[in-house]
């Protein structure tokens, strides 16, 4: 009978031994990320999965009163799993985590370490905790697992096999969300990446790449995929590449309609290029609405003073346009003899400016004007004998306008106010000018 006792209690704590055992899994996204690249945070970010029965304690062999190594610990639900985030520093002053160990505590469960845990700073890794006989022993638990590897090695079909043996067992029904959710991704990774391969074919980049990046986002592991979205990506920015070069050709040859359609192109696809593409889509449509409008004018313009005038302009649908306005009369052309007459008077008016829209068919002109005044005049020199002097006033004349197109006719207003810059010739023009124009438009 001693014997029998001495033998159970030999065996009891080799039992529970046994059972207590934790089994820690790497199952982090292969590609290395830096997530704290752009805070310059010299800490890792550590997430630990295990069943939402399970309650884990974290300590490292740095903790102590005056040396916090684990920073912070987020605990969130997802499904039927747990998930601790730990956020461990990387680097200190004066400090080296080489010989870091993490030590893992569960109720029920004989502590686990971790030694050597130290990573390169923005590192994200994920570990897997579970208890392995409970998973040996149950058909669910040994389903879930091979389709989680099956799941992350991009073996889909395979996984909804083993997804839908779990769903044949008792487990099933306190776990059903997470199966389920698990069935649902299977099936839209499988349904994006024929959607993703079709596009290939296609030479749809912008679409394949669309639906290569939500299976990523499901399952960054599957390496199959994320070599095609990668090569995808380069053969979209060589396309980008090839299509802004030759629609610069077109445009710099004036072929603005097919240039159009390969700017378009850029943009359809969100080039780097697109903001460049779109500017020149504008001024391409520009132009073709100007050429649709008739933006183009030129007006003859009419004033007591100067009756020999004429306007050009541009009034453009998107933006503004611009104007130049010369006006004259026939005495100017008597002045330029040189020959002493005091009956002429020439006169000279320029304007330039802005054309900016009001309303189709309405546009509004504003800009800096300049008037100048000329007469013959008759004075003493020091020996007291007459003289011809020519004599030039100038003023400045701001103008404002409107301009009215009907059809392939333009029919312009336009006032004007003069600052005279010579007191003494102020009788020379008057307070306000007004010209009123006709012309054509095309």
């Amino acid at each position: 009978m001693k014997k029998l006792i001495i033998l159970i209690l030999l065996f009891i704590p080799l039992y529970s031994h046994a059972q207590k055992m934790l089994e820690v899994i790497d199952i982090s996204n292969t590609a290395s990320i830096d997530i704290f690249a752009h805070e310059d945070r010299k800490e890792a970010l550590i997430r630990f999965v295990c069943d939402k029965s399970m309650e884990l304690i974290f300590k490292s062999n740095y903790d102590s009163p005056y040396h916090k190594d684990i920073l912070s610990i987020t605990i969130d639900t997802i499904g039927t799993d747990k998930q601790y985030s730990l956020v461990i520093p990387t680097e200190g002053k004066g400090t080296s985590y080489d010989g870091r160990i993490l030590t893992i505590y569960c109720n029920g469960f004989d502590k686990y370490e971790m030694p050597n845990f130290n990573f390169p700073a923005g590192l994200a890794k994920t570990y897997q905790v579970s208890d392995p006989y409970r998973k040996l022993k149950n058909p669910y638990f040994q389903a879930i697992d091979n389709a989680t590897k099956l799941f992350a090695s991009g073996n889909y079909i395979q996984a909804k096999t083993q997804l839908a043996l779990a769903k044949q067992t008792p487990e099933y029904k306190l776990y059903n969300d997470s199966v389920d959710y698990k069935m649902a991704a299977a099936d839209s990774i499988i349904k994006w990446r024929d959607l993703g391969d079709a596009a290939l074919k296609e030479i749809n980049y912008m679409t394949a790449s669309r639906y290569f990046d939500k299976i990523l986002k499901l399952n960054p592991q599957d390496e199959y995929v994320r070599d095609k979205y990668e090569s995808t990506l380069i053969s979209m920015s060589t396309d980008c590449q090839n299509y802004f070069m030759l629609a610069e050709d077109l445009f710099a040859n004036k072929d603005y309609d097919r240039a159009l359609t390969y700017y378009q192109k850029i943009i359809d696809q969100e080039c780097i290029l697109a903001t460049q593409a779109q500017e020149k889509i504008l001024y391409i449509k520009d132009w073709k609405e100007s050429r649709k409008s008739k933006s183009e004018f030129f007006v003859y313009e009419y004033n007591p003073t100067t009756p020999i005038g004429f306007s050009v302009g541009t009034c453009n649908t998107h933006k503004s346009g611009g104007f130049f306005t010369l006006r004259t009369n026939v005495d100017v052309f008597h002045a330029m003899k040189g020959v002493p007459d005091e009956l002429i008077h020439p006169r000279a008016n320029v304007a330039f400016g802005w054309v900016i829209k009001v309303y189709p068919p309405v546009w509004f002109t504003l800009g800096p004007g300049y008037s100048g005044h000329g007469i013959w005049k008759t004075v003493l020199d020091e020996d007291n004998e007459e003289e011809h002097e020519f004599v030039w006033a100038n003023a400045i004349s701001p103008e404002v306008g409107v301009i009215v197109k009907f059809w392939h006719i333009t029919i312009k207003y336009s006032f004007q106010y003069n600052f005279n810059l010579e007191p003494s010739y102020s009788d020379m023009f008057k307070k306000m000018g007004h010209y009123v124009g006709i012309g054509v438009c095309w």
